[in-house]
């Protein structure tokens, strides 16, 4: 088996110290030359790795300064179709949900759109502090219709949603369409996310559907545009 190739090494071994929280956030990185004699590795090996760890949220490059621990950091792929708690776990990142809100109510225009269903209509609606290690990252509000698991209040909400509804109701997402946002916080979107007023958020809205096109759920959500980096991974494009 061929080994990885070592700019993957040198990144593998800052997501670990990281991760495990021996380095801190805000903690600054060797500098490329002193990488490059610790790792014995080319500039442009080392220069990968950071490229990678700032991709994926874990560093924050300063012009002139060097490379920073992003540790307070997260990042979600926006090319998979997969739940907040999922990602943060597949990135080894530990995730938990304060529950703000779950009611059921009348769809207004805009949900009832989004949703495909008459206007009036029940849905569930659930709001969501999430949070990363502990520390605020994302407000999600969600609208589901009532029809489709009319017993879902009686559920723990603070955990995985598509995880209650795919095994308690077997309804499974498929895909997804959505819209991000750049956007400044409001007064209340800043206190329950502990940042300032008018601070840079990233507002996402999100439709999502069954594999037969019917939707299933909609979302608005509002991230710290500080602590939050999305990425998409491309292919085909000489196509």
């Amino acid at each position: 088996m061929e080994s990885a190739p070592k700019y993957q090494l040198i990144y593998q071994h800052y997501v670990k110290l990281i991760e495990s929280g021996e380095l801190s956030d805000g903690e600054r990185l060797p500098t490329e030359e002193e990488l490059c004699l610790l790792f014995d590795a080319s500039r442009t090996t080392v220069r990968n790795a950071l490229k990678e760890l700032a991709y994926r949220g874990y560093i924050v490059k300063k012009h002139s300064r060097g490379s920073f621990v992003r540790s307070g950091g997260a990042s979600m792929s926006l090319d998979s179709l997969q739940g907040f708690t999922g990602e943060m776990a597949k990135r080894g990142m530990r995730t938990s949900s304060k529950l703000l809100r779950a009611e059921m109510e009348s769809a207004d225009m805009l949900v009832s759109a989004r949703l495909d269903i008459a206007e009036s209509s029940k849905v569930f609606v659930i709001q969501r502090l999430r949070l990363v290690e502990d520390k605020p990252m994302a407000i999600e509000n969600v609208c589901i219709p009532f029809f489709r698991c009319p017993d879902l209040l009686n559920h723990d909400l603070t955990g995985s949603l598509y995880g209650i509804l795919e095994k308690e109701y077997g309804l499974r997402l498929h895909q997804a369409n959505q819209a991000l946002e750049a956007a400044l916080a409001c007064g209340e979107e800043a206190k329950l996310l502990g940042i300032c007023a008018k601070d840079p958020v990233l507002r996402i809205d999100r439709t999502s559907y069954l594999a037969d096109a019917s939707p299933l759920e909609y979302c608005n959500s509002v991230y710290r545009g500080d602590k939050y980096k999305f990425y998409v991974t491309l292919n085909n494009l000489n196509k």
